[in-house]
């Protein structure tokens, strides 16, 4: 779990690309000392190593507090000169090892990042994994410490330095012998004067926000797994800085758009009648990992926007609410948000009227009873125009006692019609501790910064003094700054295609739509004569997604036993939709045959079978065996384990004939089991018992374990199938809530 800290940001085209560079006897003989800012987890300085470059010329620098961590490892210090703080103590480190001490940092900011994500969503799955990391603490640690001596040992004697990549460079401008390789970040976020709805409900140009700031936001994910909405919240601005980068505008169907940067995170809804599959689009839509683009998608508007009114009538409205209005917000209770004024009948209590109506309030009128029979009434009951009308006539009184009512409730979604470029736009960069924002009145990611290390503030340390670097004007500034420097500057851009900073030397087809991956330098003819012209990387073939045309079980729609099961086949796109959905997480292509469970019309769970290593087994020997590649299901409010339903499944010969096809069928028949391979941390998958036998065991580097597990083929039909699947679940649902009992844990 903890090693994907060390995914490097440095892909393979890139890689090969910078290793010729790297191995270039031109370089070699001018350049000798390697500088690598931006340095992530260092992928470029172990790159050089193995190419020879000697570790003892090197200098890493950043600023995060991973690479901050790492680096100051590598360079043999101690991490206690970071003054890294847990829960506002200082860090309990238990070595003088610096590589143990990071290692056991490391592993507390995974915990940590994962407890910040139960405090605000209250889900089993990740409470299991924070047990996990508790649980296996010292094995995650010993091998993080591996995986960081391992680096260390490559890089030892390397320099390390907390500064930002102008800082690193400027203090290398007249060094001859220097070679800077940066891979500089990039940024999403609203162009300056869209506006974001402050805690106490103002709509402020996102250029005007600072640090500190409070605004109304909502739970990143779903945090109720029982009745799976999110709530509102109040969020804090942990940072916001200015910056220019390339924009689009997008345009709804009711007329509004808004301009931000071609990355930036939309909450929608592909469904305009559902709210079954939420998830966050950016403006280029497909071009990273999204199954759809956002043209097409519907945004969830969740307030009206509105300033506030100045006239006569809102003051005198204002000072009745403070005086004699009341806001009632009862807790739990997602019904129970009005603003309500109370008096008797008469001249004073038709004014209020007159003035809500003509700002477009609709307003319920009620009389007291009892011995309050002559008190009446004046209430509005819906949520966001309790909310507009707080904002709009802004009692002080009533304002102080706002807080966003249980639940994320919404106005309406609108369809997005349109996506169109607009150029450089100044951008305010914001990061919020929720991860997100009300911008222009719909719901909205943050820009996100180093969210892989966010712990909500559980973990604390002293940064080093930085500028956010600027994706697009800062790798032209980059440019700039060595124009006539005696160093060779080589940095990473993604620029809208033809318009890199410099002439680039490197291009490559990005994920992101209208852009290209680029590699520019001061000294282009020099680097260009070094690698032998420019290289240019075929754009990578993204893996087609398209949704399913079956709806997605949800995670509290009830099972039955004799429930109407069937087996649908998915094309390839509606299986790697699946999986992205399911998994979270990157993963191969669909398999040869690949099928959804449809209970009740729903898919349950899906799985892919490969046939075709029947008729090639890997010697003659060896056993004619099925591979099942994959089976992932949608999460349960009852825990209910429907990923194994797909595997049991896939070892019934009616569902392989079902699903083979005609070059295919004779594979069934000659097929002698089923196989599949899983990596774990866990020494065995308790869920297999008694389905299928651990045929092997290896201890994997990273992993834990690699598991092979084989099982033979039964004749059982689909039906038959799936209530020994229920039986089978129900019983171990007991057995977990009978232990539940004895233990008094969950």
């Amino acid at each position: 779990m903890p090693w994907g800290l060390f995914l490097g940001v440095v892909e393979a085209p890139e890689r090969a690309w910078l290793g010729e560079l790297l191995a270039s006897p031109a370089i070699r003989s001018k350049y000798s000392a390697l500088h690598e800012p931006a340095g992530g987890s260092y992928a470029v300085g172990s790159l050089a190593c193995s190419l020879g470059w000697d570790p003892k010329l090197m200098e890493l620098s950043d600023v995060t507090l991973f690479s901050c961590a790492l680096g100051t490892a590598i360079a043999g210090r101690s991490l206690e000169e970071l003054n890294v703080t847990l829960l506002g103590d200082p860090f309990p480190f238990d070595s003088d090892d610096p590589c143990a001490q990071a290692a056991h940092l490391f592993h507390e900011i995974v915990v940590q990042r994962n407890e910040a994500i139960l405090a605000r969503k209250d889900s089993d799955y990740t409470a299991a994994i924070v047990d996990e990391l508790k649980a296996a603490a010292s094995d995650h640690r010993a091998s993080l410490t591996k995986r960081t001596k391992a680096l260390a040992g490559e890089l030892a004697g390397a320099k390390f330095a907390g500064e930002d990549v102008v800082d690193h460079l400027d203090r290398i401008l007249t060094d001859p012998k220097a070679l800077m390789i940066a891979n500089v970040p990039t940024y999403k976020c609203l162009e300056i004067s869209e506006r974001i709805l402050t805690a106490d409900l103002r709509w402020v140009p996102c250029g005007e926000l600072e640090v500190g700031d409070q605004i109304v936001a909502f739970d990143e994910e779903t945090p109720d797994v029982a009745h799976g909405r999110r709530n509102s919240k109040i969020a804090t601005i942990t940072r916001s800085d200015r910056r220019t980068a390339p924009c689009v505008r997008v345009t709804l169907a009711n007329g509004d758009s808004v301009v931000c940067t071609t990355n930036h995170p939309w909450l929608v809804d592909p469904y305009e009648y559902t709210a079954s599959n939420r998830q966050y689009v950016t403006s280029e839509g497909t071009g990273g990992e999204r199954p759809r683009p956002l043209v097409g998608m519907f945004a969830l508007r969740a307030y009206d926007m509105w300033e506030p009114a100045r006239s006569f009538d809102a003051g005198w409205l204002s000072g009745m609410y403070d005086g004699e209005g009341h806001l009632s917000m009862q807790p739990g209770k997602k019904s129970s948000f009005s603003l309500t004024v109370s008096r008797k009948s008469g001249p004073v209590l038709d004014e209020c009227e007159r003035i809500l109506k003509e700002h477009g309030f609709v307003v319920s009128h009620s009389a007291g009873g009892g011995t309050n029979g002559d008190v009446h009434q004046l209430s509005i009951t819906n949520v966001a125009e309790t909310t507009r009308a707080l904002g709009l006539f802004r009692p002080i009184r009533l304002l102080g006692q706002y807080r966003p009512p249980k639940g994320f409730r919404i106005i309406e979604k609108v369809q997005i019609v349109s996506v169109e470029p607009v150029g450089l736009r100044e951008i305010q960069s914001i990061t919020t501790d929720s991860g997100t924002y009300i911008g222009e009145g719909y719901a909205m990611h943050n820009s996100g910064f180093e969210q892989q290390f966010d712990t909500g503030g559980r973990i604390d340390w002293t940064e080093p003094d930085y500028k956010i670097f600027d994706p697009q004007q800062g790798v032209t500034d980059l440019l700039a700054q060595a124009a006539d420097a005696e160093c060779l500057v080589v940095s990473i851009q993604m620029a809208p295609i033809g318009k890199p900073a410099g002439p680039p030397v490197y291009a490559r087809g990005s994920g992101a739509a209208g852009h290209h991956t680029y590699y520019v330098t001061n000294r282009p003819d020099e680097l260009l004569d070094a690698v032998g012209g420019v290289k240019v990387t075929p754009k990578r073939t993204q893996a087609v997604r398209s949704e399913p045309r079956w709806p997605v079980l949800e995670p509290d729609d009830p099972l039955r036993r004799k429930a109407d099961v069937r087996l649908a086949m998915l094309d390839p796109g509606e299986a790697n939709y699946l999986k992205q959905r399911f998994a979270h997480r990157f993963l191969t292509d669909a398999a040869a045959g690949s099928a959804a469970v449809l209970v009740d019309g729903k898919i349950a769970c899906a799985f892919g079978v490969d046939l075709s290593p029947v008729f090639r087994p890997h010697s003659p020997r060896a056993p004619k065996l099925a591979i099942l590649q994959w089976s992932f299901a949608p999460p349960r409010d009852d825990d209910g384990r429907l990923t194994l339903l797909g595997a049991m499944l896939a070892m019934q010969r009616p569902t392989l004939q079902a699903m083979a096809s005609p070059k295919t069928m004779m594979a069934v028949d000659l097929a002698e089991g089923i196989t599949t391979v899983m990596f774990t941390s866990k020494h065995e998958v308790k869920g297999y018992r008694g389905l299928m036998e651990l045929a092997r065991r290896d201890v994997h580097p990273e992993h834990g374990f690699k598991l092979i597990y084989r099982g033979d083929l039964g004749d059982d039909g689909i039906a038959d199938t799936y209530r020994r699947w229920w039986d089978r679940d129900e019983r171990w649902k007991q057995q977990r809530a009978k232990n539940t009992r004895k233990t008094g844990t969950d």
